[in-house]
């Protein structure tokens, strides 16, 4: 590919005066490089000279095509006349003597601004530049769009590949994204809830609260508790009811936002704890409760309130007792926010946390009705309201 013809100067120190020179050849050396050599002209007295060894102080460079030119070889070129002698000129005849003279390069003057945007002559420059130790003057690129200088280095194909391949990646990514989008989500709400969730539950975990009649205490001691031990090494408290005289209807609800309450919701809690308050607002207050899970421990008779509450539980804050997989259920349901807890789950099983195998002892059947006490006081209490 031919490009511009580029011109330039290399200037030569010698240790003669630049007058020493003129005197020598009262014109520039005019040099040619051909090959590896360089061959330089001097017009004395109206013919040009072929000069080899006249000392002088700037020599033309003229290479019509740098494309072809091995300017790797351009510093060989340079060395023939890295000894210049000094000659004196006597009757118009070119005289020799001993006298060395070193001619050191010292810059490269590349002076024409109108050359081509190629990738030959800034490899050319860098090439003076490294090789040389010289400096590259009067070099004006300005009219070179970067792009043009850009292109010719490695370093614009690295980047240019590097910014291609994670293009792919997110297209690829983006593609298997809406693909998978649901499953992507899962997998994803999944990831930082097991991240997170000692972040945001750390307060809740640390304190559980179990409320039962003081008629089942031997049942939540031997069935419950165990258990509740073995969630999160969390702090037990155990609230007995023995009586409704004491503003009970608070006590469903959780006082503080950071404790999870356990309700072990039998017959004689419902006696205990409601015996005086109607049924609608009994329900009422299990929907308003805040993290609180009611456990349903029993059947009870036919047509009373605590089989009719059992029927219209809420099965997101409740559990049977003799439901399958309990333990998962309650570690499940206790571990999450009930405000934000999700409520589309494709499977009872889809979100239960797997447990470490305890040995718990085996579901004790609780107690049927016949041998509750205060039974006479029950069955008078449930009719009255149903």
């Amino acid at each position: 590919m031919d490009l511009n013809i580029i011109y330039g100067y290399i200037v030569v120190l010698t240790l003669q005066t630049l007058g020493a020179s003129t005197q020598m050849c009262p014109d520039d050396l005019n040099c040619v490089c051909r090959g590896t050599s360089i061959e330089c002209n001097c017009n004395i007295n109206g013919q040009s000279v072929k000069i080899d060894t006249l000392p002088g102080v700037y020599m033309n460079i003229k290479c019509e095509n740098i494309a072809t030119f091995n300017y790797s070889k351009l510093p060989q070129c340079v060395d023939r006349i890295g000894n210049l002698k000094s000659g004196v000129r006597e009757n118009g005849m070119l005289q020799n003597n001993e006298t060395t003279i070193k001619t050191p390069t010292k810059e490269v003057l590349v002076d024409n601004k109108n050359l081509i945007c190629g990738c030959q002559n800034f490899w050319f420059l860098d090439f003076v530049q490294t090789h040389w130790k010289t400096k590259v003057a009067e070099v004006d690129f300005k009219h070179c769009n970067i792009w043009s200088f850009t292109v010719c280095y490695m370093t614009f194909y690295i980047m240019i590949f590097i910014i291609a391949t994670f293009m792919v990646i997110a297209v690829i990514v983006t593609f298997m994204y809406f693909i998978y989008k649901q499953k992507v989500n899962a997998f994803l709400k999944r990831i930082c809830f097991n991240l997170f969730r000692h972040t945001f539950y750390k307060k809740e975990d640390k304190k559980i609260v179990v409320k039962y009649s003081i008629f089942d205490e031997e049942f939540v001691l031997q069935e419950i508790i165990p258990g509740l031990k073995d969630y999160d090494n969390a702090k037990i408290i155990m609230k007995p009811v023995m009586t409704h005289k004491n503003n009970l209807m608070k006590k469903i609800m959780s006082e503080n936002g950071i404790e999870m309450t356990f309700v072990i919701f039998s017959p004689n809690y419902l006696m205990t704890t409601y015996s005086q308050v109607n049924i609608k607002k009994i329900r009422g207050e299990m929907l308003k409760a805040k993290n609180t899970v009611y456990i349903f421990v029993d059947i009870g008779p036919d047509n009373s309130i605590y089989a009719f509450l059992k029927e219209q539980r809420d099965p997101q804050i409740s559990i049977l007792w003799n439901e399958l997989n309990f333990w998962g259920k309650v570690m499940d349901i206790s571990s999450r926010d009930f405000q934000n807890r999700i409520k589309d789950r494709k499977s009872e099983n889809a979100s239960v946390k797997k447990l470490k195998k305890v040995k718990f002892s085996s579901k004790k059947s609780f107690m049927r009705l016949s041998d509750w006490p205060h039974f006479e006081t029950f069955e008078t209490f449930a009719h009255s309201q149903v």
